[in-house]
């Protein structure tokens, strides 16, 4: 059987299932060497697995085990075919393709001869024995039909338009939307002009918009706005454009293509179906359909040079040019292609006045950072820095919940001033406009309806009556999409400006538990990107037992290997029942950190060392010293074992939330 990539197309990559004992064996058979009829052979293999582990994942599986199937290895136990070193619960995983990798790099010094220079292949026939819940053994055919083809399109097969709320979770990664343009004869070119690259004035449309309208105008407080659509797909019809139109999200970024290239980028920041406003915009066509699926567009950039659409459409197995239909890439495909597209550049913003306040260019991570290090207000004797900070952790969150960078000044008190009053001890009313008026001056932070540069005060009686827009700017808000920047910076303002306040509870307020620590969280809140919908208290629990006995294996192996001597300072805890240790993860399980529960991602500690390494008190450098964050202090070497890898990138990561550009 083969599989299907997102939007229906076969991947070249045959699977089939199986029963396997008291489980099911997905069986992916190998790739590389030429066919009778001269093609490639099962050429689309790693695409396939990622495919495969993904909708596993969809399912709520646990691969139990992973093995090299090959004639070549069949005669050998089944432990020296194994590319596990306990079992993977795929909805603990974050990232399928670091699955992928893993499975994929074990394979080539497996079935090696004795003395073999080279490794071998890593596309090797797999085993890949799962249990799923709701498929027993003999339900092979249909777990092989529900991954032979994209299943959460099956989960409702008309086409809705997610909220806010479901579509920018702080976890979930940008889908790409591929959008032709249409072309010359048919308005294609006119339509983008006057829309996309000019934009539409809200106050033309305030009849046709109705309640449409209002949240239009809190994207856009300058009133222009940027806005495309497309006609309804067919009826009953699975395509390409139905799937499109169904399943994108708010966040999401779309390339406008026009004659064999992409021209233009953006991001989708709202999305909505209005016949009679896409009427008014652009008319109909030929067979009175309107443009009425809606997107409202953040983030513009034109490119110098058109992007040739022929590579890019290969690398996502989709048909050569030219691009026919609004088509979906999924995240985990995007992925693969940026590489592909060039770095994202200073948008061209549609309102760019005197009342804006100017985004800087090239705002980097480490500028960032220094910036919300040192909040250096206006008048510092009006607006203490814990009154900025709050604030900012409360964009921060807003945007990420709503998707929307800034926020107009009435919904900005009523939502801060609850936060302010529970967490200072001034009187919130005046405190709320004087950060949201004096962070004008900052380079992260953006006001507009509003001159920033007539006065240096905004009295909150001036604030009612305009009823401006704050937030942060595009350069500060894209960096803080990438998980790391914002736990970083979320730690920075803690650390440095709101020492006196409890942070867990302050943090849990916000919508954003788990940023405290290097374990992170796992509450199925809108912060955790582990759940969706509304769990009851059984499954909640059933959840919480499946992770405890996962860690549990790959923490005992870790503490086996060190036979319970803390890996920081060596010391082992006698206890009645034998040595004692805690294994702590160097990139936390739990939300916003997501690191793999893998042994290259656990240490070995005492429990003193692991309160300070997960606190971020201590962390291991690139030498793999132990060292105090505070000074840097060295305090020793870390252990290591022959036969426990750790993985760099994770220690790096932690020292990341140390405070450090590791």
């Amino acid at each position: 059987m083969l599989i299907a990539n997102s939007v229906g197309l076969p991947l070249n990559a045959k699977f089939s299932v199986e029963p396997d004992g008291d489980d099911l064996a997905i069986i992916l058979h190998s790739g590389g060497g030429r066919t009778r009829s001269g093609s490639s052979r099962n050429a689309d293999y790693r695409a396939a697995l990622t495919l495969l582990l993904v909708r596993l994942r969809e399912h709520d599986a646990v691969l139990q085990e992973a093995l090299i199937d090959s004639t070549a290895v069949a005669h050998l136990p089944e432990p020296q075919r194994s590319l596990l070193v306990s079992p993977i619960k795929l909805a603990d995983e974050s990232d399928m393709e670091d699955v992928r990798r893993r499975l994929t790099a074990a394979q080539g010094s497996l079935g090696q001869r004795p003395g073999a220079i080279k490794a071998g292949n890593n596309s090797k026939r797999l085993r890949l024995r799962v249990s799923v819940p709701g498929f027993t053994p003999s339900d092979a055919a249909q777990l092989a039909h529900a991954l032979s083809k994209d299943t959460s399109n099956d989960r409702n097969q008309d086409i809705l338009l997610p909220t806010n709320n479901e579509a920018t979770d702080l976890q979930s990664d940008p889908q790409l939307m591929l959008q032709p343009r249409g072309i010359k004869a048919k308005g294609g070119e006119r339509h983008y002009q006057k829309s996309v690259r000019i934009g539409i004035q809200l106050a033309d449309l305030a009849v046709d918009l109705r309640h449409d309208g209002n949240i239009l105008r809190q994207i856009y407080p300058s009133g222009l706005a940027r806005l495309w659509g497309s006609t309804p797909a067919a009826a009953g019809v699975e395509n390409y454009k139905s799937k499109a139109l169904r399943d994108r999200r708010v966040g999401d970024d779309i390339l406008f293509y026009n004659n064999k290239g992409f021209f233009a980028r953006a991001r989708i920041v709202h999305l909505f179906r209005n016949q009679e406003a896409a009427r008014a915009i652009w008319g109909a066509d030929e067979d009175n359909q309107t443009w009425e699926y809606m997107v409202a567009l953040d983030d513009l950039e034109e490119f110098q040079q058109p992007i040739p659409a022929e590579p890019l459409l290969q690398a996502l197995n989709l048909p050569a040019p030219p691009l026919r239909s609004l088509t979906l890439v999924r995240s985990y495909e995007y992925d693969r292609i940026k590489r592909l597209l060039p770095n994202k550049q200073e948008p061209i913003n549609p309102s760019h006045g005197p009342n804006r306040h100017p985004t800087r260019p090239g705002l980097n991570e480490r500028e960032l950072l220094s910036v919300l290090e040192t909040l250096a207000p206006r008048e510092p004797h009006k607006t203490p820095r814990s009154h900025l900070a709050l604030t900012l952790l409360w964009s921060i969150a807003h945007e990420a919940k709503h998707g929307s960078r800034l926020v107009r000044w009435h919904k900005f008190r009523s939502e801060l001033a609850p936060i302010l009053a529970r967490y200072t001890s001034v009187d919130p009313d005046p405190t709320v406009a004087h950060p949201f008026w004096h962070l004008g001056s900052s380079v992260i932070w953006e006001i507009d309806g509003i001159d920033i540069t007539a006065t240096t005060t905004s009295p909150p009686t001036r604030l009612d009556v305009v009823n401006p827009s704050a937030g942060l700017t595009i350069d500060a808000s894209r960096l803080l999409k990438k998980s790391e920047v914002r736990t970083r910076a979320v730690r920075t303002l803690l650390t440095h400006h709101l020492t006196e306040t409890n942070h867990a509870d302050l943090l849990k307020e916000l919508g954003m538990s788990g940023y405290e620590s290097a374990t992170g969280t796992f509450d199925d809140g809108p912060d955790s990107g582990i759940f969706t919908g509304s769990l009851g208290g059984t499954s909640r629990c059933e959840v919480t037992l499946q992770r405890i006995i996962r860690s549990t294996k790959v923490a005992e192996t870790v503490k086996a290997i060190y036979d319970h001597h803390c890996q920081i300072c060596g010391e082992r805890l006698e206890t009645p029942n034998g040595g004692y240790s805690q294994a702590a993860h160097t990139r936390g399980l739990g939300a916003p950190h997501h690191g793999p529960d893998h042994i290259s991602n656990v240490l070995c500690l005492c429990p003193n060392h692991h309160v300070l390494f997960d606190s971020f008190a201590i962390y291991v450098d690139e030498h793999w010293i132990v060292r105090r964050a505070a000074d840097n202090l060295e305090l020793g070497a870390l252990r290591r074992h022959a036969t426990h890898p750790i993985d760099p990138a994770q220690l790096a990561y932690h020292r990341q939330l140390c405070g450090l550009l590791a």
